[in-house]
């Protein structure tokens, strides 16, 4: 959650709002005042989000499943979970639009981008009430 932070505080504080002036905003309408960054304090709102959830998204894991080709092109798919993982994530180079999912080693029906993000967006819900927030 950190690096999300960051990047949230670093892509604010290039359009922190300033007054008519040109001074930068001290005092946030939500009637916060601090001291400290306004781009952090609205991050940290941001981050806070009833009903939202942020979160980093991983990159394509190294290891057996990711092997390049002599000529250097990816062979034939993208791993996002670790090897041995419960439920391994993958995207194929040869079927764009389609992310596979498998448990426990058996793959279940591919599904698309769209499907993915709905099921991402339920399983974060989930967790969230499941931890008793809501």
């Amino acid at each position: 959650m950190v690096d999300v932070k960051s990047t949230l505080t670093e892509t604010l504080r290039a359009h922190t709002q300033a007054d008519e002036y040109g001074y930068p905003v001290e005092e946030c309408r939500c009637g916060a005042s601090f001291t400290g960054d306004y781009a952090e304090h609205v991050a940290n709102v941001l981050l806070g989000l009833s009903g939202v959830a942020v979160t980093q998204l991983p990159k394509p894991v190294p290891g057996w499943w990711n092997t390049y080709e002599e000529d250097g092109d990816l062979s034939d798919h993208l791993a996002f979970s670790d090897q041995g993982a419960e439920f391994f994530v993958t995207t194929w180079n040869d079927t764009p639009g389609v992310v596979q999912i498998s448990h426990q080693g058996e793959p279940m029906e591919p599904i698309s981008p769209e499907d993915a993000r709905k099921l991402a967006a339920d399983l974060l819900a989930a967790a969230v009430v499941s931890e008793g927030e809501r």
